[in-house]
């Protein structure tokens, strides 16, 4: 344990920076006191893995304060011998408290980075002493739990995030995705939404990232179609008949806005709350009703997951201001490719129905590079979305 190196690092602290000496009789190290002479003795004379197990916790909260003087390279020899410790318990004690110092030296933080898991978690999550190219080898190199770990850091570059997605891992990559600090490269997001098209855990957090590119979006739409086996969505058109079907649907709910609700749909609403609290409705469900024309049932599911009373949920899904929709869809925490998905339905539905003599009716991408830039604008924008509840 190199006790004489720390005796002779304590020696050089400045007088202030020292507390006066516990008993020598005290069984432990007081955890809350700066590291006195007398807690070295105590290593001395009882070595013990629970008493080394304190000093490196107590060492590893103060090791900052120890390299602001020149006393670091003694205070460096002891870091060494503690990362070394042969005890599991030493070293996540030393690891969990110095996980956040800046001063800590590289190698030292890539040797606990690389240790058992429990030593390595709080510094893979906690460090900024290791760099990106470190990060990476340490994904590539070490099981999955080094990768989940590192998707949980304050900031995530896109390198990292990149190879963090490479490891194909579904628990880390939802950790990512779920990690406000995290930067994506746009190949990064293609390829969640490409690769992992299937892992519906995946695309249920891919779906709600803020500002998707576009062509990620576009993806996303796509896999939505193929997934509700959804033509419409797929191909961006619509034939007349199918839209006066999905128009006529639409406007014979619209004219039962006001009124009372039937028993059949109480009955609905009930059915729908109750999968809502076993978690088992979620937005894919409310694009199936209205693939399938069944506009009461996606009414009732886009109230319930909205949490919006089904009389002005209505009220906003046949409201000439489209924000309406997109107010409700974000009360509904629905990403922006499920948005598309429902704005793109009813836009085409209303456009075929006003356009008979067209085989097909299509929309444009125009119109959807506006329309997802009016929906990433206004979740930024609470005031408005207020404005519609």
């Amino acid at each position: 344990m190199a006790v004489a190196a720390s005796e002779a690092c304590i020696a050089r602290q400045p007088r202030d920076a020292m507390q006066p000496p516990a008993s020598a009789g005290s069984a432990a190290l007081d955890l809350d006191e700066k590291i006195t002479p007398t807690d070295l003795k105590l290593l001395q004379s009882n070595p013990s893995t629970e008493t080394r197990a304190q000093f490196a916790a107590k060492f590893g909260r103060q090791y900052d304060a120890f390299s602001a003087t020149s006393s670091k390279e003694f205070a460096d020899t002891i870091l060494y011998h503690l990362a070394k410790d042969v005890e599991v318990t030493v070293r996540q004690a030393l690891a969990e408290t110095i996980a956040e110092s800046l001063d800590l030296p590289n190698a030292i933080a890539m040797e606990l980075g690389t240790d058992d898991i429990d030593i390595a978690r709080p510094v893979l999550e906690r460090s900024a002493v290791l760099q990106d190219p470190q990060l990476t080898e340490i994904i590539q190199s070490q099981a999955d739990y080094y990768a989940f770990a590192i998707a949980g850091r304050q900031t995530i570059s896109e390198d990292v995030s990149d190879s963090l997605i490479a490891s194909e891992n579904t628990d880390t990559i939802v950790r990512l995705l779920n990690n406000e600090g995290a930067s994506f490269s746009e190949d990064g997001l293609l390829r969640l939404a490409t690769d992992f098209a299937g892992n519906s855990h995946i695309q249920e957090h891919l779906v709600k990232l803020p500002n998707l590119p576009p062509d990620v979006v576009d993806r996303l739409i796509d896999g939505i179609g193929e997934t509700l086996e959804w033509d419409l969505i797929t191909s961006r058109s619509i034939e007349p008949t199918e839209a006066r079907r999905l128009v006529n649907a639409m406007k014979g709910q619209a004219s039962k806005a006001l009124a009372k609700r039937s028993a059949a749909q109480l009955a609905g609403s009930d059915d729908l709350q109750d999968r809502m609290a076993k978690g088992v409705l979620n937005p894919l469900d409310i694009l199936s009703f209205l693939r399938d024309g069944n506009v009461g049932k996606f009414e009732i599911a886009l109230s319930t997951i909205a949490k919006v009373d089904l009389k002005h949920t209505r009220r906003l899904l046949y409201n000439l201001d489209k924000r309406a929709i997109a107010a409700l869809c974000l009360r509904a925490n629905m990403g922006t490719p499920q948005y598309m998905a429902i704005r793109m339905a009813l836009d085409l539905a209303d456009s075929g129905v006003s356009d008979v003599h067209a085989k097909r009716v299509k929309y444009p991408l125009k119109t959807t590079r506006f329309v997802q830039d009016q929906y990433e604008r206004l979740r930024k924008d609470e005031k408005t979305i207020r404005q519609f509840f």
